[in-house]
């Protein structure tokens, strides 16, 4: 097994090599939910369409790059651990964006409904949340 995969977090029982194309998406078409395959060889790209994210390293062949969602446009899989930690982070600060919306409608509404706010200050108090949420967005898109 390659050293790559031990440097992407795989253990060697989630890894498969030397499958055929077919069998390579039979098994991606049973795996429960979510399955990422990774490939670069035109006996990929069934697998790859077949995935629920498939991703080609750079220079894979152009069958495998139009069956892919993502594409790699430099290195090989080594770029896989570099896409799942940014996935990883951006899944954190969304889940912080959609908690602090849910925290301003759990409490602007039902004040602005009972009269404790009157419509300009809760269409303001709106536009901040939506400006905190993009804000931490744009600290999470500089931080990359």
């Amino acid at each position: 097994m390659p050293a790559h995969w031990l440097e992407v977090g795989l253990k060697s029982g989630e890894v498969l090599s030397e499958c055929t194309p077919g069998a390579k998406a039979d098994l991606v078409r049973t795996l429960p939910w979510p399955v990422l395959f990774i490939g670069d060889g035109v006996n990929d790209a069934p697998a790859l369409a077949a995935a629920d994210c498939g991703i080609v390293v750079a220079r894979a062949h152009p069958a495998a790059a139009s069956s892919a969602a993502v594409s790699f446009l430099s290195g090989g899989v080594e770029q896989l651990a570099i896409t799942l930690s940014i996935a990883r982070r951006y899944q954190r600060i969304s889940r912080q964006n959609i908690l602090t919306a849910i925290g301003y409608n759990m409490i602007a509404v039902p004040t602005a409904l009972l009269g404790g706010l009157s419509p300009v200050t809760a269409a303001v108090a709106m536009s901040a949340s939506s400006i905190l949420a993009l804000a931490n967005a744009a600290r999470w898109a500089v931080s990359i």
